[in-house]
């Protein structure tokens, strides 16, 4: 993994540690387009759309 790509994800942990689930939701799935089979990135953006209450999609991503 480039340095970039673990900066963008740990923003976006930041973004979902601080409730803008939005702005996660959004660098997770960045995340994942360049890496798909990170499994934290994976986990995490299910957890984001848990906390938005989005739980079929939380158990389709995560």
């Amino acid at each position: 993994m480039t340095d970039d790509l673990q900066t963008q994800y740990d923003d976006a942990v930041l973004a979902y540690t601080t409730g803008d689930y939005d702005v996660a939701i959004a660098g997770f799935e960045a995340v994942l387009r360049a890496e798909p089979d990170y499994f934290e990135a994976q986990l995490s953006l299910g957890m984001a759309y848990y906390r938005q209450e989005n739980y079929a999609r939380a158990i389709e991503e995560g």
